[in-house]
């Protein structure tokens, strides 16, 4: 009798060890980043106050391959404002809120005129946290004029492409340049942005038609329609010339936000630069 109760005892055992990783185990992937669904999303700009966007999370393997998350993980997904007077979310029951957790997908709510980092972070139990942001910007709805002594360079170790000091830059569409099926939508649209800066001192200084004014009758925008590519609704350089891959400074300092989010103050000093990735 002593021994098969002692027997049962040992089995007992053995079954509740086996059985501590199945109760460890919190069914949550363990992800090395999160990621938007739509890369667009990392930049957006909105214009006026009644605007909404839909951004959706989701996770990236080691493979880079995006991974919807499960009903589970979502519980581990926090959304935070980082100045909730430019932007907040809407909840399950269309209320504005600063934060909003257990959600992959949400509905951001234009509140006023600014700048905020919208920050997702993903932090399932026994794993640390990953988080990913978005850089949204909120317009008014009239134009803010134009900027002044604004220099620009654009250059790699070899290429100059140009090289324009004292400029006036205004804002204008990249329709005008890229066609009307081009989608702008993360770009300024009634501020002059760093990117205005970029594709004006580009054109003046690679096209001699003579022109010094986009709204001459005679500008044109051959060179860089022909020589740009921008990507993500305008919001990214990824061709200048025979160069690939672009990031960029002002006032000689790295900036991580979009060019094309990035409204001119007089005086300013734009650089652009091969990136090194």
């Amino acid at each position: 009798m002593r021994k098969a109760l002692s027997m049962l005892l040992v089995t007992a055992m053995m079954l509740a060890m086996l059985s501590v990783p199945a109760f460890a185990d919190d069914g949550c992937t363990t992800y090395p980043y999160i990621t938007m669904d739509n890369s667009d999303d990392f930049t957006i700009v909105k214009q006026g106050t009644s605007s909404t966007e839909y951004v959706k999370a989701v996770g990236l393997d080691a493979s880079y391959v995006k991974n919807d998350f499960t009903s589970l993980e979502d519980d581990y997904i926090t959304w935070t404002t980082s100045d909730s007077s430019v932007v907040k979310f809407y909840n399950d029951y269309y209320q504005e809120v600063n934060s909003i957790t257990g959600k992959d997908t949400v509905t951001l709510k234009m509140k006023g005129i600014g700048a905020a980092t919208v920050t997702i972070t993903y932090n399932p139990p026994d794993d640390s946290p990953i988080s990913v942001t978005s850089y949204v910007v909120v317009e008014g709805t009239t134009y803010t004029g134009d900027a002044t002594g604004i220099s620009v360079e654009a250059a790699t170790d070899s290429t100059t492409y140009c090289s324009q000091t004292n400029l006036t830059v205004e804002e204008f569409s990249l329709d005008d340049i890229f066609g009307s099926s081009f989608d702008d939508d993360d770009v300024l649209k009634n501020s002059p942005s760093a990117i205005h800066a970029l594709l004006y001192a580009l054109e003046l200084e690679n096209d001699s038609d003579g022109c010094t004014d986009v709204d001459d009758a005679n500008w044109d925008w051959d060179w860089v329609s022909a020589n740009v590519q921008l990507d993500s609704e305008g919001s990214y350089v990824q061709k200048i010339g025979d160069d690939w891959y672009w990031q960029y400074k002002l006032n000689g300092v790295e900036v991580q936000n979009a060019s094309s989010a990035t409204a001119l103050e007089n005086g300013d000093d734009v650089g652009f630069e091969k990136s090194s990735w």
